[in-house]
């Protein structure tokens, strides 16, 4: 189970509207547990955009979401490609197997991961994500158009 907070209208900086929503989403998840005086600190390491659309399945309980012109950073996905991800609360669903005969495979993906693989001057951690899958998937943003 994943809870999410979301603030309308994202800045480029952490600014104190921001901050002061950040520590009340943290109060409500997390306190007492994080420490407040980390708030200060914490600044924007990564940008991620994207279109986002959600589908869900009431008969199986799935929920499908389909993100187009995701940006990780300075990259941007090909046009033409989409990310889909399908969570259940069980077995493969009626969509897993629709997208595994259409040739989908499914693999492990974290967007944020493959954000900082994607950065070059960001830490470098280790590798989860294929590189060819990235370099294949992803190009620098002003080479969308010719991609």
């Amino acid at each position: 189970k994943t809870v999410k907070h979301a603030l309308d209208g994202a800045a480029p900086v952490l600014d104190g509207a921001g901050r002061k929503f950040l520590r009340s989403a943290l109060d409500r998840s997390y306190s007492p547990t994080y420490l407040p005086a980390a708030i200060p600190a914490l600044a924007p390491m990564l940008e991620m955009t994207c279109r986002r659309t959600t589908l869900v399945g009431l008969a199986e309980q799935v929920r499908v979401t389909a993100d187009t012109d995701l940006r990780l950073g300075g990259r941007v996905l090909r046009p033409g490609l989409v990310l889909l991800e399908v969570k259940s609360a069980g077995p493969r669903t009626d969509v897993d197997r629709a997208l595994v005969r259409q040739g989908a495979r499914p693999t492990s993906f974290s967007k944020y991961i493959a954000a900082i693989e994607l950065d070059g001057s960001q830490v470098p951690r280790p590798r989860r994500h294929l590189a060819r899958l990235l370099a294949h998937c992803f190009v620098p943003d002003e080479q969308r158009r010719t991609a």
